[in-house]
């Protein structure tokens, strides 16, 4: 898999990561900044849109081809709305580990 085509979420998981210890930096905000990613890139992409500062499921079908994003996607679809800063932090560790396990399971961590 190219770096390219690597989400954002994966990116920001990866970029966290101290080499040198072999842990992430800031861990105790890293699921708010890889949640915060996947909100971006599933609002760049198009399954996820603003309705009055709430995020709203534009497309109950879409899927993206990441595990990671396609859990949170239902996630948001299966729950009741919520701002954008909600989601930030609602469950944002459950986003963490499906990007962690991604990244695992394609030898990156």
């Amino acid at each position: 898999m190219l770096h390219g085509s690597l989400s954002l979420p994966a990116r920001l998981c990866l970029l966290s990561w101290d080499t040198a210890t072999g842990e992430p930096l800031a861990a105790d905000r890293l699921p708010y900044l890889v949640r915060a990613g996947a909100l971006t890139e599933l609002a760049r992409r198009g399954p996820l849109t603003d309705v009055d500062g709430i995020v709203t499921p534009a497309d109950l079908d879409a899927r993206t081809g990441d595990d990671a994003l396609d859990d949170f996607l239902e996630l948001v679809m299966e729950s009741r709305p919520r701002t954008w800063a909600e989601w930030v932090t609602a469950h944002a560790s459950v986003t963490l580990d499906a990007v962690r396990a991604g990244l695992a399971a394609d030898g990156r961590l």
